[in-house]
This record gives C-alpha cells, structure tokens and sequence, in this order.
C-alpha cells in the first residue's frame, strides 16, 4: 500500500523538523516568540512587585513632648499679652494732698507780698480751703465769726480747737485787711505766712511727720 504525503500548516514562525524517514514532524516555536513571550512574563512579574518596602510602625508618639511644646507657647504668649496690657495702661495720676497743695499755693502767692492787701487775702483764702480740704469743716462759705463759733460749740472733739487762738488771729487780721482796707506792714504780712505755713505742717497726718 502506498503512503500519501502528509500536509501539515504550521503557525507563523513555525520550523517543522523532520526525521530520518520524514515520519514524524516537529512543531518548533520560532526563537522571536520565544524571547517575546518570556519578557511578557518578566514585564507582569516586576508589575506585581512592591514599589516602597514595607514601613515600620513605631511606637505611640511623644504625648510628653508634644504637650509641654504645647504648654511653653501658651506661657510665652500669655506673658506677651500682659506684657503689651500693663504697657498701654497710663499711669496713675497722683493727686496732691491737701497740705502739699495748700503750701505750693502759699510758695506761689509769696511774690504779692508787695502788695499787702491781695497778698493778705489770698492767704485767707488758701487758709480756709485747706480747712475745708483736710478736715472736712465747711469755712470758705461763712464769716470769720460764724467759723470761730462753730469751733467754740463743738467743744475740744473739733480737731482745730487747740488751733483757735491762731486761726482767729490770722482771720480776723485778714478781713480787717479786706474789708476795712487797712494795709498791713510788712512785718504783719511775714507773720501772716508764716502762721499759715506753721498750721499747715502741724496738721498733716502721722505718717507725714506732723499730728492730726
């Protein structure tokens, strides 16, 4: 019996491979495919591969540190605000006292000595606001005489009874000179200061050296 010749289609890029009695054939894949196919396969492994190691995990982080950072800030600022507060407050006015203020009066009036009628009447006057000032005793709205008779009535409780002798002389020296119009010497004018001056610094508080 006669054999027919086999016809075998191979793929593109196929090599058949024939045997001595050209029997059997070889289906052979081409090198090209070969080598195309195997860097296929290496492209999706490196495709599948991790592109940043695996991160570690640390421990709990630093509550300490971060909650005294925390708690310096809020120091610096708050020293800061108090800082700028106590800058824009002004300063405190310091009122004069009664009897700071009733002798710079006395110093400023000194030059009127001259003219010893105004000078014996603005020494009154700083006299009897001084009282009025510093022991509450109610003298620039009344005369000499209801002044001294309101010291006489109230008995030795008045802190200006053991000063009446002189505050009469000075008042009463004082009104004969605006009223009557009689011009004192200058000796009359020096007394006049300086009775002033000697009760003012009598009567200032303890704690500046002088008696109630």
């Amino acid at each position: 019996m006669k054999r027919l010749p086999l016809l075998i289609i191979a793929a593109p890029g196929a090599v058949l491979a024939a045997g001595e009695d050209e029997e059997s054939l070889t289906l052979r894949q081409a090198p090209a495919q070969t080598t195309a196919q195997s860097g296929l396969k290496a492209q999706q492994i490196e495709e599948l591969r991790d592109i940043h190691g695996p991160v570690p995990i640390t421990g709990q982080p630093p509550y300490w540190a971060i909650g005294g950072t925390i708690a310096v800030v809020l120091a610096i600022l708050a020293a800061v605000y108090f800082y700028l507060k106590k800058r824009r407050k002004p300063a405190p006015t310091l009122t004069p006292s009664p009897w700071e203020t009733a002798l710079a009066e006395l110093a400023a009036v000194k030059e009127l000595q001259n003219q010893a009628l105004l000078y014996m009447e603005k020494a009154s006057e700083i006299l009897r606001r001084y009282i009025e000032s510093r022991f509450a005793i109610r003298s620039t709205r009344q005369t000499t005489r209801e002044f001294l008779a309101g010291l006489s009535h109230t008995g030795q409780h008045n802190p200006l009874a053991p000063y009446r002798p002189e505050l009469q002389a000075c008042l009463e020296q004082a009104d004969m000179a605006k009223f009557a119009r009689l011009v004192p010497d200058s000796a009359i004018v020096a007394q006049m200061e300086r009775a002033v001056t000697d009760f003012v610094k009598k009567t200032e508080p303890p704690a500046t050296g002088g008696r109630p």
